[in-house]
């Protein structure tokens, strides 16, 4: 359906701009010569590829910034019962 030029350029705008309406898209359209309606669905899809590919990455950094809390609050309980030690004998 869309070429390799089509393409680089449909990418290249997507990387500047996620939403393409009124006259920018007619001129893209023009220009790739394709239909406003097919860089209109073109845009539509490639925000939602978009949208996925940020939802894949979400998950996997949090995961990674819980991991190092968990070993820091259990040092935390054994400094507490420490100071509570040294408390007492004092």
């Amino acid at each position: 359906m869309f070429n390799l030029e089509q393409l680089e350029e449909l990418e290249k705008v997507f990387a500047k701009q996620h939403n393409l309406v009124g006259k920018k898209r007619a001129q893209l359209a023009a220009r790739l010569h394709l239909t406003e309606n097919q860089v209109r669905i073109w845009f539509q899809n490639r925000r939602v590829k978009y949208q996925k590919q940020q939802k894949l990455k979400l998950p996997a950094l949090s995961a990674v910034a819980a991991s190092p809390d968990e070993p820091s609050s259990s040092s935390d309980s054994s400094i507490q019962s420490e100071d509570a030690q040294t408390g007492a004998d004092s």
